[in-house]
């Protein structure tokens, strides 16, 4: 998600400075993690679908961006209602789901939609070398940003190694059973995998180390902030202040 090619290039999120898109995710995601009353939150989830909009992604890869947090939910939907006491609302055979057990899932699901979306919106039209680059100037230390780029970087690079010992056992025959054999074969899959993963990653510091890697990474692109950054910056902040209020304040429903 976080490669810039999702989003609208032109769109007003695009040119959004990114050390103000991470400050601002950070903030956002902090306040909505706090928020309980449903205005606050109804109120934070407009501002993540306005952001969105503004992104230029498409319907459709949103929706397929929030599937993967959906599925997470939805096991809270099995068990939670079922397990936090209260006012009986509706009874499954020998359980009963509780009323507070159906809001609470329904919080959930609504701060994680919300939090994902905000993160659509920002890493939808952000390159993942400028975020890591945005990180470094806010002063991050500069190890977390080193595992930042790593882990984008090898996770792919895993996967890769992943088909292709995936296909090579597949052209050998191996049909995936219920049997020891099915078992065995998927452990040492995986064990070949930690064994490539680890190889390969002494090969790569060995080949930073030929090349002078000090333990830094250097860029030579400069962040500049204008008034249009600086003017949805304040207007995210005032949105999100806003929202603090109706929490703090307890207006509801």
């Amino acid at each position: 998600m976080l490669n810039g090619d999702v989003g609208d290039p032109a769109s007003p999120m695009a040119g959004f400075d990114p050390r103000l898109k991470v400050v601002s995710l950070a903030m956002f995601s902090i306040l909505v993690a706090v928020c309980h009353q449903w205005t606050a939150l109804v109120s934070s989830g407009i501002l993540a679908l306005i952001l969105v909009a503004m992104s230029g992604i498409t319907l459709m890869d949103t929706l397929k961006r929030l599937v993967p947090v959906n599925t997470m939910v939805l096991f809270l939907w099995v068990f939670l209602p079922f397990s936090v006491k209260g006012q009986g609302l509706y009874v499954l055979g020998p359980l009963t789901a509780s009323r507070e057990g159906v809001e609470l899932a329904l919080q959930i699901t609504l701060k994680a939609n919300v939090m994902m979306l905000m993160f659509i919106s920002f890493a939808a039209t952000t390159p993942v070398m400028t975020a890591g680059q945005a990180l470094d100037r806010l002063g991050l230390p500069y190890k977390l940003v080193h595992l930042f780029f790593f882990t984008y970087r090898y996770i792919h690079v895993i996967y890769s190694e992943y088909n292709t010992l995936r296909t090579a056992m597949t052209v050998r025959g191996f049909v995936p059973r219920t049997s020891v054999h099915t078992y065995r074969s998927y452990a040492y899959l995986v064990g070949m995998l930690l064994v490539r993963s680890s190889d390969r990653a002494e090969r790569v510091y060995r080949a930073m180390i030929c090349r002078g890697f000090n333990g830094r990474f250097y860029s030579l692109r400069e962040f500049s902030m204008n008034r249009k950054d600086r003017v949805m910056f304040a207007v995210i902040c005032l949105w999100m202040l806003a929202t603090g209020w109706m929490e703090w304040m307890k207006t509801g429903f």
